[in-house]
C-alpha cells in the first residue's frame, strides 16, 4: 500500500530538469513509470562510461538520457534502449544488448520509438494531474 502512495506520489510531481542539470548528473536515478531493471542499466551505463569516447559520441550524436533508459520489460539483463538527445529532442536510441558476457551497442533510427521517448522524456505530465483532480 505504501509503495502504491509513494509511486502514485512521484508521479505527481515529477520533476522537470534541463539538460545540463541531467547530463551533469553522474549517478543513475531512472525517471521510467514502469518498473526497470536498475542493476542491468547501471551495469550498461558504467560499460558504456568505461569504454565508449563520450565527447566524440556527444558531438556527433547527442546526449544519453540514462535516466530514462528502459529495459522493455525483459529483466534477463538482456536488452536496453536509451534515448539520445540533440538539439532538445530524441534524434535517435541506443541499443545496448548482452549477449553472454560482452554488451554491444547500436543505434536505432525510429519515428515511432523517437516519438515514444519525446513524450516520456519531455512531456509536461503535471497539466494532466490538474485535470484529473477536477
Amino acid at each position: 500500500m505504501m509503495s502504491v502512495v509513494l509511486t502514485l506520489y512521484s508521479c505527481i510531481h515529477d520533476e522537470m530538469y534541463n539538460s545540463s542539470e541531467i547530463l551533469s548528473s553522474k549517478e543513475y536515478s531512472s525517471k521510467s513509470l514502469w518498473k526497470e531493471d536498475e542493476k542491468y542499466i547501471k551495469n550498461v551505463k558504467q560499460v558504456f562510461d568505461q569504454y565508449a569516447d563520450k565527447q566524440y559520441f556527444s558531438t556527433t550524436y547527442g546526449d544519453l538520457y540514462w535516466d530514462y533508459a528502459l529495459s522493455m520489460g525483459t529483466f534477463d539483463e538482456t536488452f536496453l534502449e536509451v534515448p539520445i538527445i540533440k538539439n532538445g529532442k530524441v534524434k535517435e536510441i541506443l541499443i545496448a544488448e548482452r549477449k553472454a558476457d560482452r554488451v554491444y551497442f547500436s543505434r536505432k533510427i525510429s519515428t515511432e520509438s523517437n516519438n515514444f521517448f519525446n513524450i516520456l522524456v519531455f512531456k509536461d505530465r503535471s497539466t494532466h494531474w490538474e485535470n484529473y483532480k477536477q
